[in-house]
């Protein structure tokens, strides 16, 4: 009878603890899913893997003609990736952070100063402004060196703007 007692409280015993670790692994799985949404919602910069939503001031995203979002720490490293590969004519929508707003708005009608005292993620960056008039007045409250258009911003420029301090 002591052997019977003592296998069926072994059973239970088991049991139990089988029970425990398939809880732990769903819990684990839950725990897996949670950090893998983070993770696609905290996107890295596409051009210099920094977290992008670590730089609200600054970052911008853009939306490929497939739906889906890519993500940039910063104005200059979208701008160096446009100018390196050429991806323009792969995204439907590009958005900059607005200085002042800090909401996001249209790259294509967004307008940049550079040179300025303001740096971004990257260090210099070219700072978007929702009009010329907040371009204007960026420049002169942060030692602004030039106001740009979206068009006027290549692989040139980039080099021009960023090098002169």
């Amino acid at each position: 009878m002591k052997n019977f007692t003592f296998l069926m409280l072994a059973f239970v015993f088991f049991s139990c603890e089988k029970k425990s670790q398939n809880t732990e692994n769903q819990e684990n799985t839950k725990n897996t899913d949670a950090v893998i949404q983070k993770v696609e919602i905290n996107q890295d910069c596409a051009h210099c893997g920094m977290p992008s939503q670590e730089f609200p001031r600054s970052n911008a995203k853009a939306e490929r003609k497939t739906g889906s979002e890519i993500w940039f720490c910063s104005p200059r490293c979208y701008f160096v990736l446009r100018s390196e590969a050429k991806q323009d004519t792969a995204f439907a929508k590009v958005w900059v952070t607005e200085f002042y707003e800090l909401k996001k708005i249209d790259a294509q009608t967004a307008l940049y100063v550079s040179g300025s005292d303001v740096m971004g993620a990257m260090g210099h960056d070219f700072i978007p402004l929702a009009s010329e008039k907040d371009a204007q007045n960026f420049q002169k409250e942060h030692q602004g060196k030039r106001i740009w258009k979206y068009t006027e911003i290549n692989a040139q420029t980039l080099k021009e703007a960023l090098s002169a301090k």
